[in-house]
């Protein structure tokens, strides 16, 4: 890939980066805030924005500096293992509304394992354990619903 076209691409990355952070920062900003000034439900989703933000920020330096060749950037495995990582992640809410929290996270954690090249049955205890950790601690230790 010639220099021009790579300083485009990562022009282009930096920007969608950018827009992404700075529609999510927006979009929680509706969020209800909390009493006494403890951080709300936006805080989470504000803090990955902020990532997003200044990844975004650093393709765009990044796509004017002159040694951005001889950098020379390929996705890796560990980028599609980040990638699938976050695709799980965006499918979690649909899996909550049809299977419920508890099993919802104990799929995900399978997923999350399988995707770590754990072996199987490990990925599968340690999913079930730690949804009823967290059904225990939340539910039970403090009450709160999930």
């Amino acid at each position: 890939m010639s220099e021009k076209k790579e300083r485009k691409v990562e022009l282009f990355n930096g920007l969608i980066l950018l827009l992404f952070g700075i529609g999510i920062w927006w979009y929680a900003s509706d969020f209800p805030s909390l009493d006494e000034g403890y951080p709300g439900p936006s805080l989470f989703p504000k803090l990955v924005a902020a990532g997003f933000i200044i990844c975004g920020v650093l393709l765009l330096v990044l796509s004017r500096w002159d040694g951005v060749s001889e950098m020379n950037f390929r996705p890796s495995r560990s980028l599609l293992m980040v990638a699938a990582g976050l695709a799980l992640i965006g499918i979690f809410p649909y899996l909550i509304e049809m299977m419920g929290f508890v099993v919802s996270l104990a799929v995900l954690c399978f997923a999350f394992g399988l995707l770590l090249r754990v072996v199987w049955w490990k990925a599968a205890v340690t999913a079930a354990l730690t949804s009823v950790t967290i059904y225990l601690l939340f539910v039970i230790g403090l009450g709160v619903p999930l």
